[in-house]
């Protein structure tokens, strides 16, 4: 019989691995904002005021990527920024359904399931979690983070030249 969780004591690795799941969330939130400049000429932060304003991660990336394709002024790396914003976009499900899960262990367990109790009755069948899996998406984050980064500096720097 599973127990709800308030607190991953029962887990350390777990517990640390989520911590830098968040951080890395943060930090691939911020390149957005980088990217957010990048598509419309305006300063980082006007970006970030603009961006944070819009409620949801969901939608922040609707926007962000129509900026992009729609910009009058296409760049060179345009098709490529699309892609890594994109390819961040489709990790965000993996969080929301950490995120929004049902935390639950046995009783006298050292292993962490999550119950996702959205519409289909697939996801509520009881899923381990552990650090490795959780870490292994953080590095994926981090991975498109940076070369959403990278293209934003390129482009921003080009700009700025006399």
């Amino acid at each position: 019989m599973y127990e709800d969780l308030d607190s991953l004591d029962h887990d350390p690795e777990l517990a640390q691995a989520l911590g830098s799941m968040l951080a890395a969330w943060a930090r691939a939130e911020t390149t957005l904002v980088h990217a957010y400049a990048v598509a419309t000429g305006l300063h980082l932060n006007l970006c970030s005021a603009a961006y944070y304003k819009i409620p949801t991660f969901e939608a922040r990336a609707k926007v962000l990527l129509a900026l992009i394709e729609e910009r009058p002024d296409p760049f060179p790396e345009r098709g490529t920024l699309m892609k890594a914003v994109s390819g961040l976009v489709a990790l965000a499900p993996t969080r929301n359904r950490w995120v929004h899960a049902v935390w639950v262990s046995k009783a006298g367990s050292t292993l962490t399931h999550v119950f996702n109790m959205g519409k289909d009755g697939k996801s509520r069948v009881a899923q381990q979690i552990t650090g490795n899996a959780v870490r292994q998406h953080v590095l994926a984050v981090q991975a498109k983070a940076r070369e959403i980064e990278k293209l934003s500096s390129v482009v921003i720097k080009r700009r700025r030249r006399p």
